[in-house]
């Protein structure tokens, strides 16, 4: 699991750190994990939190020798406008700090990482999946314990070739900062590769109620391929406007994206929904959608990770997580 990944490389770096010094009876490692509401991958600050002290308790309890003591600061901004930057020096220049946790958020990550890079110190994140961290002559001590968001557009570009998919159009909702990650990377990804492609690229803002029906109409010009980079709710309402423009004969293929199973209905990736006269039409246009998710761990270890997570949540932030979390 991620949290047992972090704990072990966090204790090589601080068996490295002891060696180098004089050891005393029980080394103190100051950890300081920054949160950031409204990540990419739509974790909730409560889950992360909660599985951080998991893995800290957990590490106390199998090495004695060493004591880690954890600080959580909470920026009260979004993702969009935060302050992640100013809480990191304020605790590296003002504290003792022997590795952060966090954030997930790339806006937040991409300054915190640099200092912490500058600074020689190491830094663990669940999030950083733009590509950009992945550059480590400039992000080297940036350790990240989810996938990257490179992996999952070559997916998409093997997929793409395996059909002989050439003409293909991107709808993009760049209201969603997720999905212009998936854009950037998913653009790098096609110019980087010799199958020759012709993409066009049609931006919107879901929240501005764009006309998802002149958009097809539009791109079908050029397209019979269509990749969706948009959330659930988002996706069933661009797909309810190709059928009504007749595109659900079998003439037109359609990809999406599911970063992270969530169980809020408007972030899922679902034909049906409660008490709505268009769940048959939606049905129908679902037989041409192929929707690529990121794979969740089934075994047993896991759920009890995640119950453990649930309960700490709970006990400690008062919080009441939902699966998705």
């Amino acid at each position: 699991m991620a949290i047992g990944i972090f704990v072990a490389l966090l204790l090589t770096f601080t068996f490295e750190k002891c060696s180098a010094e004089s050891i005393p009876e029980i080394y103190e490692a100051d950890i300081v994990a920054i949160f950031v509401s409204g990540s990419e991958l739509q974790l909730s600050v409560e889950s992360l939190q909660a599985a951080v002290v998991l893995g800290v308790d957990d590490a106390n309890k199998k090495y004695p020798h060493i004591r880690f003591n954890l600080k959580l600061k909470n920026d009260s901004k979004t993702c969009f406008n935060n302050y992640a930057g100013v809480l990191a020096a304020e605790e590296y220049y003002q504290s003792r700090v022997t590795a952060f946790v966090g954030p997930a958020c790339s806006r937040a990550l991409d300054p915190v990482s640099r200092m912490a890079s500058y600074w020689n110190v190491p830094i663990y994140t669940a999030g950083g999946i733009d590509m950009l961290f992945s550059l480590k002559n400039i992000f080297s001590t940036l350790t990240r314990v989810s996938f990257s968001i490179d992996q999952v557009t070559k997916f998409i570009l093997h997929i793409l070739m395996e059909f002989q998919w050439r003409h293909i159009a991107i709808f993009v909702d760049e209201s969603e900062s997720s999905e212009t990650i998936i854009r950037r990377s998913l653009s790098e990804t096609i110019k980087q590769t010799d199958y020759e492609m012709f993409p066009i690229y049609k931006e919107f803002n879901s929240s501005l109620q764009p006309n998802y029906k002149q958009m097809l109409q539009d791109a079908r010009k050029g397209a019979r391929v269509f990749v969706l980079l948009a959330c659930g709710k988002t996706v069933r309402s661009i797909m309810l406007a190709g059928y009504e423009l007749g595109m659900e004969n079998g003439e037109y293929a359609f990809l999406s994206i599911e970063l992270l199973k969530n169980q809020l209905h408007s972030e899922q990736f679902n034909w049906y929904t409660p008490n709505d006269k268009k769940n048959k039409e939606a049905r129908k246009m679902y037989e041409s959608l192929m929707i690529i998710s990121i794979r969740v761990p089934v075994r047993e270890e896991y759920q009890i990770f995640i119950n453990d997570v649930k309960e700490t949540a709970k006990n400690k932030f008062s919080s009441i997580l939902e699966s998705s979390s």
